[in-house]
């Protein structure tokens, strides 16, 4: 499905019109609850209609999936209060509050806040900026996040957990994690996710352009295949031509030599004619000698010639009086089959090199990268009886664990030194990690 204008974005992909109670999917589209609920009717899985992508159904169905808070945008929409920074000359947007200076900081300011000396005791709040419209409800739910556990909202992000999480955590599940107020931490995401924002436009502006080449590339397909088209109607009126030519000139060639076959023969013939025609007369010679000398010869002249005469008559009669002659036949050749008119006539195929139609340098829309974290993976567990407050120190295949006091354990959960006091917690942590 193609969207062809910026103002479609803001309606279902499904439906084309304006959302009703949007339906937010894990590849971050967005369409109808009544469209998906359509679209899911007796299927465990859905599957998005622009990307493709599988999401498998919970048991409750469509209701399990998460409610996008869609709101149309306003005439209006730049109407928020900004507050400059009072710490730089860059004026850029204030994002945290220095109690103790009493001054608004920026994002670099308030970074150098936290790790100047002078400054490292100064508390710092954070800034929210300030509307001049009344929120609704739907935006107020969705800026809300608190701790599933405390019951508190986010003011800290934990490094080595990848996560948000509040003051209470700190001092209890992540103990001695290295964290850092929320806000700075967000605040870079954000930014990163505005170079992706950023190259998600480059991207959709390059499909334009790509779509525009698409549609010359196209015009210049449809000219190559009439050509083609053209050419091969007058290969084949050619090739029929070529075909009736050698077909008419093996024709004469046959029958010529026909021809002189038959001249052969006939010259044949009448030269056995006047053998013939000899034999006739000589036998005739020899039937009147022959009758002369049975009448007319003496007794004693017709018993000494008689054994010659007598075998020349044998002879004579014995002669085989026979020509054998080899009329021309015509020897028809092989079939004219459709595989060997194709193999001589050709045949249409893709070329070896494509048309490469769009853009090819793919690396100028690629995404930043948001976070660089390490992923961790199960290897061992083990069960431990005393309460556990917190794990930390993990290398190889040994790990301390925090009850109300320290103790290393092996992969296999055994204890492998006596107990240490927590006080010491922060060189365990410092050795581990070294």
């Amino acid at each position: 499905m193609f969207i062809g204008h910026e103002k479609d974005i803001i309606k279902c992909g499904i439906c084309l019109s304006d959302f009703t109670k949007p339906i937010l999917l894990r590849c971050f589209h967005t369409f109808c609850t009544p469209c998906v609920t359509k679209l899911t009717e007796g299927k465990e899985t859905l599957v998005c209609p622009l990307c493709r992508a599988v999401q498998v159904l919970s048991d409750k169905g469509v209701d399990g999936l998460i409610l996008y808070p869609y709101v149309k945008e306003t005439d209006n929409p730049d109407t928020n209060v900004m507050l400059l920074c009072q710490m730089c000359e860059n004026d850029r947007i204030s994002v945290s509050n220095c109690v103790d200076c009493n001054s608004k900081m920026c994002f670099e300011c308030s970074a150098y806040h936290l790790i100047n000396k002078t400054f490292k005791t100064h508390k710092t709040e954070k800034i929210e900026i300030e509307y001049t419209e009344t929120k609704s409800q739907e935006e107020t739910n969705c800026n809300g996040a608190t701790c599933e556990i405390h019951n508190k909202d986010f003011t800290l992000y934990c490094e080595p957990c990848n996560k948000a999480v509040c003051q209470d955590c700190i001092t209890q599940n992540h103990k001695l994690h290295k964290s850092e107020p929320i806000m700075f931490q967000s605040q870079r995401r954000r930014d990163l996710l505005r170079s992706a924002i950023g190259a998600i436009k480059s991207k959709i502006a390059g499909l334009d352009q790509d779509r525009e080449i698409s549609k010359f590339a196209e015009q210049n397909h449809y000219k190559l295949c009439k050509q083609w088209k053209e050419e091969i109607r007058t290969h084949a009126n050619r090739s029929k031509e070529t075909l009736c030519k050698i077909v008419d000139l093996l024709a004469d060639v046959n029958i010529n030599k026909t021809d002189e076959m038959q001249k052969e023969d006939i010259k044949s013939i009448n030269n056995f004619q006047d053998e013939l025609e000899t034999r006739k007369l000589s036998l005739l010679c020899l039937l009147r000698n022959t009758e002369d000398i049975v009448k007319r010869s003496c007794d004693g002249t017709l018993l000494n010639d008689y054994t010659f005469l007598y075998q020349t008559l044998s002879n004579a009669v014995t002669k085989d009086n026979q020509l054998k002659v080899f009329a021309p036949q015509f020897c028809f050749g092989n079939q004219l089959e459709h595989r060997y008119i194709e193999n001589c006539f050709g045949l249409v195929k893709r070329g070896e090199q494509p048309n490469i139609i769009g853009a090819s340098e793919s690396h100028v829309y690629s995404l930043p990268i948001i976070c660089d974290v390490t992923e961790f993976k199960k290897v061992h567990s083990f069960n431990v009886a005393k309460p556990i407050q917190s794990v930390l120190g993990i290398y190889e295949d040994q790990t301390w664990i925090l009850h109300s006091f320290f103790q290393l354990y092996a992969a296999k959960g055994s204890a492998i030194v006596h107990q240490v006091s927590g006080d010491n917690a922060e060189q365990i942590l410092r050795a581990t990690q070294n």
